[in-house]
């Protein structure tokens, strides 16, 4: 909770973990507390206007990592209704940052493992009706060919199946 001269005036257990604080940080400034110029300034814009505002943040040289925080702040009232601060509510989005880039990896990998065999497949689908029906021994070599990668295709999609029973 930030006063109307933005200085701190509550601050939860949770918040003091996310943002590495003691109970110091009560009485101090929103720019002594969080050296983050965006936070900064979406707490400066809802004293300013009364408006509510999101947006994500990332704090550097937090512990060990940069930390990923989707922070809201909402005016806050007194009972008659006047202003006199805004309640900021941080999340921590590593988790899902994390699980966003191994999706996008897990996408491009799958989509690799599927371009071989279906390049092998047209192929191998193309030279027989190029003529390689006409020669046996040829004919049989790409119809196996056929038959390993369908078969490959097959193990990737019962994968990928799998992976979103588990999912679910």
């Amino acid at each position: 909770v930030v006063d109307r001269e933005e200085h701190v005036s509550d601050l939860n257990p949770a918040a003091r973990r996310l943002l590495e604080l003691g109970e110091e940080a009560r009485g101090r400034t929103v720019q002594e507390v969080v050296r983050n110029s965006e936070f900064q300034a979406l707490v400066r814009e809802v004293l300013r206007t009364g408006a509510s505002l999101e947006g994500e943040i990332v704090l550097r040289g937090m512990g060990t990592a940069d930390r990923p925080l989707r922070v809201r702040v909402t005016e806050l009232r007194n009972a008659a209704g006047a202003p006199v601060g805004a309640v900021v509510v941080l999340d921590d989005v590593s988790r899902m940052k994390r699980m966003e880039l191994m999706r996008r990896e897990f996408v491009a990998n799958v989509s690799h493992e599927l371009k071989t065999p279906i390049a092998a497949i047209r192929g191998a689908v193309e030279t027989l009706q190029d003529g390689g029906l006409a020669d046996p021994a040829a004919a049989q070599r790409f119809v196996d060919i056929l038959a390993r990668h369908s078969a490959r295709l097959g193990s990737l999609t019962d994968d990928l199946l799998m992976l979103s029973r588990i999912e679910e």
